[in-house]
């Protein structure tokens, strides 16, 4: 059952996308949900190098030039992003806007978004479903 937290990231997932070398986060993938030209969801996985809090209502996403994902930001701008483990879920729903990669200083190839977030929603066993827990999220390995 998800429970709308407001427009701003709970303490725990604040800390772990500002506060937390990505290094440390043991090949954790971030699934994101774009919105492709016909209106369906479009998939993709991010890393914790690649997204990052601005400040509690505002996140940094870098995405790659070429992809559908950065296609469909620069169109509409909307984005979901799920964080999910064995000790939080929450899906995080808002609104990119493109920022330059030289005001940023970014790396050829890549895309700069920040993120107005909309909607933060906690998710956790409701009614009928105690005991049920996560396991762990979804990892990669290099």
């Amino acid at each position: 059952m998800s429970i709308d937290l407001g427009k701003q990231l709970p303490d725990d997932l604040f800390h772990e996308l500002s506060d937390v070398d990505p290094s440390e986060q043991g090949g954790k993938a971030i699934p994101i949900l774009s919105v492709d030209a016909d209106g369906w969801a479009h998939p993709a996985l991010l890393s914790y190098g690649e997204v990052g809090a601005r400040d509690r209502s505002t996140l940094r996403v870098i995405t790659f030039e070429g992809t559908k994902t950065t296609e469909n930001l620069r169109r509409n701008g909307l984005l979901t992003l799920l964080f999910i483990d064995e000790t939080q879920t929450y899906y995080v729903k808002g609104k990119t806007k493109e920022i330059p990669a030289a005001r940023v200083g970014g790396g050829p190839g890549q895309a700069y978004m920040d993120m107005a977030i909309a909607h933060v929603l906690s998710d956790a066993p409701g009614a009928g479903e105690e005991g049920a827990h996560i396991t762990s999220g979804i990892m990669f390995k290099w």
